[in-house]
């Protein structure tokens, strides 16, 4: 079950690296106008992603638990 842990967040990790990559090439095709708002949206993914993440780690603990 220790192999668990390090899966999950090696996951929510690669989620968050793809999500990344998604939005920069996403902003870089709308050129320098929407800097303020790719800012904002790599904001929102990271948030997400580690968000994600965390929940994944609580269940998984608390599924361990019972």
């Amino acid at each position: 079950m220790n192999v668990v842990l390090p899966v999950i967040f090696l996951g929510g990790f690669i989620i968050v690296l793809i999500n990344m990559i998604r939005l920069k090439i996403k902003f870089k095709n709308a050129g320098d106008g929407g800097f303020k708002s790719s800012m904002k949206a790599v904001g929102l993914s990271l948030l997400l992603g580690f968000g994600v993440e965390l929940l994944t780690v609580l269940i998984w603990l608390i599924w361990t638990k019972i």
